[in-house]
C-alpha cells in the first residue's frame, strides 16, 4: 500500500514539473514498464562488472529497471537536471540495493564535459531526454558526448514516441525548422550506428527503442 502511494505520488510530481518545464520534460506520463524492459535490454549481454549512466531519469521509471539488470558489483550514475525529481530520486534509490548508485544532478553537457576530461568512461549510456523539446545543435552535441564517453562497444540506448514527425507541420516557421532539423540530426545517428530497433506498441502513446553501438 506505501509503494502505490508513493508510485501515485510520483506520477503526480512528474505531471507537475511537465508542466511547468516542458522542455526538461517530454511527456506527461512517466516511462512504462514495457518500454523500460525493452531500454535495459542490452545492459544483460554486457560483461560485469558494468558502468552504466542514466539520463534524463525523471522520477526513476527507468532507474528502477536499471538497477534489476545490474548487480552488486556494478555502477549506475543517474543524472537528472530538474531539481524536484532529484530531490525525488534521492528518497527513492540512495539506499537502493543491488548496484552502486550516485545521483548526478546538473546538465548532462556539463557532466559529460568534466567526466570526458578526466578520462572516465562507461559501458552503457541510457537516456530518457526530451530531444524533441532541443535545439538541433543541443541534440547533435548530446550524442556526440554520449558515444566519447563509451568504452569501444559501448552501447547507447534511447526511446520516443511515435507521431514525433508531426511535430513539423505545428507551430510557427521557426518551430518547425527546428524540428525538422533534429530530426536530420537524429536520423543521422541512427543511420551510423544503430543497431538494433524495437518498437513497443502496448505503450501509451506507442514507442521506439533504439539501441546504438560505438565501433
Amino acid at each position: 500500500m506505501i509503494a502505490s502511494l508513493a508510485g501515485l505520488r510520483d506520477r503526480f510530481v512528474f505531471a507537475g514539473q511537465a508542466v511547468r518545464s516542458l522542455n526538461q520534460v517530454g511527456a506527461f506520463v512517466p516511462t512504462t514498464g514495457a518500454v523500460a524492459r525493452a531500454v535495459v535490454e542490452p545492459l544483460r549481454a554486457i560483461e560485469a562488472p558494468r558502468r552504466v549512466l542514466e539520463v534524463g531519469a525523471g522520477t526513476g521509471a527507468l532507474t528502477g529497471a536499471i538497477c534489476s539488470a545490474l548487480g552488486p558489483g556494478d555502477r549506475l550514475f543517474v543524472n537528472e537536471l530538474n531539481t524536484e525529481f532529484v530531490r525525488v530520486l534521492r528518497e527513492r534509490f540512495e539506499s537502493v540495493q543491488g548496484p552502486e548508485l550516485t545521483i548526478v544532478p546538473g546538465d548532462i553537457v556539463d557532466v559529460l564535459t568534466t567526466e570526458l576530461a578526466s578520462g572516465s568512461r562507461y559501458d552503457a549510456v541510457v537516456s530518457s531526454l526530451p530531444l524533441m523539446n532541443l535545439a538541433s545543435d543541443t541534440v547533435q552535441r548530446i550524442f556526440s558526448l554520449y558515444l566519447d564517453a563509451l568504452r569501444p562497444g559501448g552501447v547507447v540506448s534511447f526511446y520516443d514516441y511515435f507521431g514525433k514527425e508531426v511535430r513539423v507541420f505545428l507551430g510557427g516557421a521557426a518551430e518547425r525548422k527546428r524540428v525538422r532539423e533534429v530530426l536530420a540530426v537524429q536520423r543521422s545517428f541512427l543511420e551510423r550506428f544503430e543497431y538494433e530497433r524495437r518498437v513497443v506498441p502496448w505503450s501509451i502513446p506507442p514507442a521506439t527503442v533504439h539501441h546504438l553501438k560505438k565501433p
